[in-house]
């Protein structure tokens, strides 16, 4: 004999799972709608390249630009908005450094990557030369000035590691800040000779270099160079130090002539220069495990 009791309470059930699940779909593709493109003012793009954000960017990113020029400052976006084929082309190129494809911030439209810029009395000059774009973005005055202001205008930055990365978020996501560490807070590290760190690296090379800090300024004032036997550090090791980087059966010597700040979604302990991680292993393996040894 059926039971209709148990009949109707399971179509009942199945349809409140339909139901959910129909719901869920719905969220999923409002939440990951496509952005509605806008090309950037000329003005406002690094030289000769054209950027795109959505629509709801494209004020608050050009009035940023605008305002820091009064300010006696240049800012401009070098990467906006990019499609999943061109952060397949940077991961690719990158390697662990970047972001997956379909991951990236980027695809939202909402994201800018900015930097400094030629100018002349405050203002920019494309003829320019401009010697403090030697320095890494985070020790130009534009950085200071987006830290202090960028929320006035929408923005947030990303990730303590890439200070040249900037979101337009939420007014509630402002309340869970990234608060990166100023180096002038961080107590001098002292070397140990017998001090060793193990964990994951990756490389660098001139390329990356330039894309976001045109004159490869490194923290120690040199110019970086991938093919000589360097690497960025953690806070852990002083700027200057000589290193043994050890991978297997594979070791190399290595100056620390650079630094970054690893604590981060990666959970790197350093970056090698391109010819520091080729004397390891090959360049297709992105990132691996290596022992650091701190040698003077």
């Amino acid at each position: 004999m059926v039971n209709f009791d148990f009949v109707c309470a399971s179509l009942a059930f199945l349809a409140m799972l339909t139901t959910t699940f129909l719901l869920l779909k719905i969220i999923s593709w409002w939440n990951h709608k496509e952005p509605v493109l806008v090309d950037l003012s000329p003005k406002a793009c690094w030289l000769n390249t054209k950027q795109q954000v959505d629509e709801k960017a494209k004020e608050a990113v050009e009035k940023i630009i605008v305002d820091a020029e009064k300010n006696g400052m240049c800012l401009v976006v070098s990467s906006g908005y990019r499609t999943e084929e061109e952060q397949a082309e940077i991961k690719e190129k990158y390697g662990e450094l970047a972001e997956e494809p379909g991951k990236s911030e980027h695809h939202t439209g909402l994201t800018v990557d900015l930097i400094g810029c030629p100018m002349v009395n405050g203002k920019r000059d494309d003829s320019a030369e401009r010697l403090e774009l030697e320095k890494p973005f985070e020790e130009l005055p534009e950085y200071e000035w987006l830290k202090k202001n960028a929320k006035s205008y929408g923005f947030k930055q990303s990730y303590a590691s890439e200070p040249w990365h900037w979101k337009l978020v939420k007014r509630k996501e402002f309340y869970d800040p990234i608060s990166p560490i100023s180096e002038e807070s961080k107590p001098a590290p002292t070397n140990n000779p017998s001090q060793t760190y193990s964990g994951k690296v990756s490389y660098y090379t001139n390329d990356y270099c330039v894309k976001y800090n045109p004159a490869c300024k490194t923290a120690s004032g040199e110019v970086f160079d991938d093919s000589k036997l360097t690497l960025a550090c953690g806070k852990e090791i002083k700027l200057g130090s000589l290193v043994k980087i050890t991978y297997g059966d594979k070791s190399v010597i290595a100056k620390c002539n650079d630094k970054g700040n690893f604590e981060n979604k990666y959970h790197r302990i350093a970056d090698l220069a391109k010819v520091t991680f080729e004397s390891l292993a090959s360049l297709e393996k992105g990132v691996i495990e290596v022992e650091i040894e701190v040698l003077e």
